[in-house]
């Protein structure tokens, strides 16, 4: 009985076990079948509302950043937008990387139809247990179809889309055309889409150069990109050893502390060690970048591991193989998507200019704007990047601008903005907007107006007067006028010259003169010459009555917007170009991804003044720079021209100028516009250490005279040829037919004590000293006395404008730059 008693309880222990098991089975075949059944009406219901897909358009799909070069091809920027991308052929994709990613992403790959179904079905049973969708079960396709049709969204309605989807890829597409698309388009880390992206930023190579262990570390990143990016940062110490360092810039934050002692020995040696260029190291220094060293991630090491286990798994490498991949050291080494020493302003305008280009060959305002971000564009830009280097150097030197300060909003004051232009093809060479500020979209201050100040006087008021009857000989008194309230206006800074000719206005920058001239040429006249010089920001009557420019104060500078550093650049490129405006040009010619020519320029040129008028502004604007107000921005051995500009109270100070070579104008000013106490030498100055350092190296050229010209003697006061008591005199350009016919008669003979005037000093009166013009230089750059040959009296120190809305107030040029900064 005891026996029995004990084997009862076990029997009904085992049937409640089979019970329950049964009772298990058929809850989960319910479950499956209810799953089934729910499964089935869900992909049903994707698959009705799914929008339609071409899979044979997917090429279209494959954004790609596009590329701006330099004038010699080398590259300036990559564009994207937020993420650097690079599309390649299939057959550029090392084999290795292309089975290191199938290994550890997708081992069926070349055998499913685009879905892997015991794949799914171990995924879905595992998200079921977790109660989570933590297990991918994507397959390449299936993240193709996600990448480029659906969204990043972890739910099951989207993997269901997925799956529809790479079904229809699958019909249309052979695998290698799957395959290259999700090479090109599958998200690698920092920034980068696609293997080619990848290689360049971790290794710094053409994707086709990778080698087995770099290929298997950057397919072991597609699982998780954050965590398994091929590299990490981490601080520098100023004692480690810098050879070979991989520095990484990151931009600050609000949180970022300020740098310290430490950190500025960091930043000196990197500079020192050439791993950043000054233009980097200004950035670090105002924080608004901090340095970090790129090293070996270990958590990519591992997962590299992992990748090259699964290959060897596959069959695709050998045990040998394998052994020498996982003890390779791999070595990171960044590359850099723009070139580190050049802002952001000209690649920036380049952008700008790109629309409008492709806007002029058909595209909408919206498709220019997204293949200039995606379409993989190559731009071929008019810039030098060994003259923007010159001049981003020079702006951001701190020793050049002595007594700045910061502004509340972390900005350099002050500011400073240049274009420099080759007057002969309209090719911006470089330019800069502002200095000491950094990132994309920054205000840039080289396309934004100031006021001009004396530097508009060639442009608004000589040029025209050349062209409408004026010579450079012309008689005007300088002294003080009073307007029609009975006030004295405009006044000169200092002495007046009384009786005098145009050119000496030109170079003692008289406001009396540049307002008696521009009224006899008239304002309308003169707007008329400055749009055909492509000033764009002049204001007439018919736009504003009650605030325009149609007034003398234009003559002086006094403008209603003002005028930007580029307009006036190509203003005076048309005058060193022998009186032909080109319109600025920045992009050569685009292309597409194929190398198919997209758009080409065109130089757009308009003749707006005789090439011989344009040659006599251009002699006088020498006297500017040999004895002017402009002496310090002379170009060694080059003849160098140029006109100084400075504002009411110094709010604005400039110099425009060129050479045979190129042509430039500088601003310096204060973002809010105030008493900078500083004067028109400064820009003067700056403008001339750049210049010299632009023009080292290249041959003498000169400019060439045209023909029609003459010289004549002329008396220095009335404008007529001398007469036999005229005491000041010198040997005048003219356009052949405009020299003075009538002889000076207004002075008087001088008293003499003793016998008669001798017979040299008749001579000398009555000489008519006319020779060629093209006698005038020697060709090597050789300026001598331009305009003042024979002149009997010796030049006086030129004063500088009185501040009435333009003006310039300078000292006598002394005789080089004394290489103690520009406010010194």
């Amino acid at each position: 009985m005891d026996k029995d008693l004990e084997k009862k309880p076990n029997k009904k222990k085992k049937k409640r076990k089979i019970n329950f098991i049964r009772l298990i089975s058929l809850i989960t075949a319910f479950a499956v079948f209810a799953g089934g059944i729910t499964a089935v009406a869900a992909a049903l219901i994707v698959v009705k509302t799914a929008e339609p897909i071409d899979p044979t358009k997917i090429s279209e799909l494959l954004d790609e950043s596009s590329f701006i070069f330099d004038d010699n091809g080398v590259l300036i920027e990559k564009i994207s937008n937020g993420e650097y991308r690079s599309i390649v052929p299939l057959s550029q994709i090392p084999e290795d990387l292309q089975n290191a990613v199938i290994a550890v992403e997708d081992e069926r790959f070349r055998e499913h139809n685009g879905v892997d179904v015991k794949r799914i079905f171990g995924a879905l049973w595992y998200d079921i247990k977790t109660l989570s969708l933590a297990q991918g079960a994507s397959t390449i396709t299936m993240q193709v179809a996600k990448n480029l049709y659906t969204t990043m969204d972890k739910t099951w309605t989207r993997k269901l889309k997925d799956a529809y989807y790479a079904l229809e890829i699958e019909k249309v597409l052979s695998k290698d055309q799957i395959l290259h698309a999700y090479l090109n388009t599958i998200g690698l880390g920092r920034g980068t889409r696609g293997v080619q992206a990848a290689a360049h930023v971790y290794f710094d190579k053409d994707v086709s150069e990778l080698n087995l262990p770099e290929a298997a570390m950057i397919a072991g990143i597609t699982q998780n990109p954050y965590k398994f990016s091929a590299y990490v940062t981490a601080p520098i110490s100023p004692d480690e050893d810098f050879t070979g360092m991989q520095v990484s810039l990151i931009p600050s934050n609000s949180e970022t502390p300020a740098p310290t002692a430490e950190d500025l020995q960091v930043f000196d040696r990197l500079l020192k060690n050439g791993l950043i260029s000054n233009l980097e190291h200004n950035q670090l220094v105002k924080n608004d970048y901090y340095a970090r060293k790129a090293v070996l991630n270990p958590d990519s090491k591992e997962r590299q591991e992992v990748v090259l286990k699964m290959m060897l798994k596959n069959e695709y490498i050998t045990e040998a193989q394998y052994n020498e991949a996982v003890s390779y050291p791999v070595e990171i080494k960044l590359g850099k998507k723009k070139q580190s020493n050049i802002s952001s302003y000209f690649a920036d305008k380049v952008k700008a200019e790109a629309v409008t280009a492709l806007e002029s060959v058909g595209y909408s305002a919206e498709d220019a704007n997204d293949i200039l971000y995606g379409g993989g564009l190559r731009i071929y830009s008019t810039l030098s990047s060994s003259i923007q280097n010159i001049l981003e150097e020079e702006v951001n030197n701190p020793a050049n601008f002595p007594g700045s300060w910061i502004d509340e909003d972390g900005i350099p004051q002050p500011q400073v903005a240049s274009v420099i232009m080759d007057q002969y093809t309209g090719q911006v060479k470089a330019l800069v907007g502002g200095r000491g500020i950094s990132g994309n979209k920054i205000y840039n201050r080289a396309l934004n107006p100031r006021q001009p100040g004396s530097s508009i006087k060639p442009v608004a008021v000589y040029l025209p007067a050349l062209e409408n009857g004026f010579t450079a000989g012309s008689g005007v008194v300088d002294e003080p006028i009073k307007d029609e309230k009975g006030e004295y206006w405009p006044k000169n800074f200092s002495t007046y010259d009384g009786p005098t000719i145009l050119r000496n206005l030109v170079i003692k920058s008289s406001n009396v003169g540049a307002v008696q001239v521009a009224e006899k040429v008239g304002t309308k006249k003169m707007i008329e010459y400055m749009k055909n010089m492509g000033i764009s920001t002049i204001v007439t009557r018919d736009m504003n009555s009650a605030v325009n420019d149609e007034n003398l104060s234009m003559a002086l500078g006094g403008m209603t917007k003002g005028v930007t550093p580029l307009d006036l650049t190509a203003a005076y490129a048309s005058i060193a170009n022998s009186g032909k405006y080109t319109k600025p040009v920045f992009i050569t010619k685009i292309e597409n991804t194929s190398g198919t020519v997209l758009y080409e320029s065109t130089p757009e040129i308009r003749q707006i003044a005789t090439a011989q008028n344009a040659y006599i502004m251009t002699d006088i604007m020498k006297d500017v720079v040999n004895r002017g107000t402009g002496g310090r921005a002379r170009v060694r051995n080059f003849v160098t021209v140029g006109k100084t500009g400075t504002t009411n109270d110094e709010k604005d100070i400039w110099f425009a100028g060129y050479t045979p070579y190129y042509t430039s104008a500088l601003w310096i000013g204060e973002d809010q516009p105030k008493d900078m106490n500083k004067s028109s030498d400064v820009p003067s100055a700056l403008w001339g250490r750049i210049m010299n350092r632009v023009h080292s190296g290249l041959p003498a050229k000169n400019f060439a005279a045209p023909s029609g010209l003459t010289k004549t003697s002329i008396c220095l006061e009335s404008g007529l040829k001398p007469g036999p008591y005229c005491t000041k005199t010198a040997s005048e350009i003219f356009v052949a037919g405009t020299e003075p016919k009538e002889i000076c008669m207004e002075h008087e003979a001088p008293i003499v004590t003793e016998g008669l005037l001798d017979d040299e000093t008749k001579a000398n009166a009555e000489k008519d000293d006319k020779e060629d013009i093209n006698s005038e230089n020697d060709g090597n750059g050789n300026q001598g006395n331009p305009g003042g040959e024979g002149q009997t009296d010796k030049p006086q120190n030129p004063p500088a404008d009185d501040n009435q809305g333009s003006g310039d107030q300078g000292n006598p040029p002394p005789a080089d730059d004394d290489g103690n900064g520009l406010f010194g």
